[in-house]
């Protein structure tokens, strides 16, 4: 009744690695990975780092995403720009998630201390 998608997956993700590996798109993706990379270490050691310091890596995640988004506008594939689109999403929203924690830990201190 239902196809099995998982050829089709495999496919089209050799096809996205292949042609993200070639010179036209290969800055976009060190860029995307280079985003990811500060992302996942933004959230590991926030619980560490001053909020001042994870929001200011936060806002400059934000620049490169965007500049990363306007390269992807010159991209004629239409499976590399919607993979390209949907890893700047997944790493936009995990971006605001930690703004939003950041943000409420930041109001949570100064509520604390002004009532202290």
């Amino acid at each position: 009744m239902y196809e099995d998608n998982s050829d089709t997956m495999s496919a089209y993700d050799n096809y996205v690695s292949e042609e993200m590996m070639k010179p036209d798109y290969r800055r976009i993706k060190i860029g995307l990975d280079r985003m990811e990379r500060s992302v996942i270490s933004i959230a590991s050691s926030w619980g560490h780092t001053s909020r001042a310091q994870a929001l200011a890596e936060l806002d400059e995640v934000l620049r490169k995403l965007q500049e990363i988004e306007v390269q992807a506008e010159n991209v004629r594939d239409s499976l590399v720009w919607e993979h390209i689109i949907d890893r700047i999403d997944v790493l936009a929203s995990l971006r605001r998630h930690l703004v939003a924690e950041l943000r409420w830990e930041v109001q949570s201190e100064q509520n604390c201390q002004a009532h202290a």
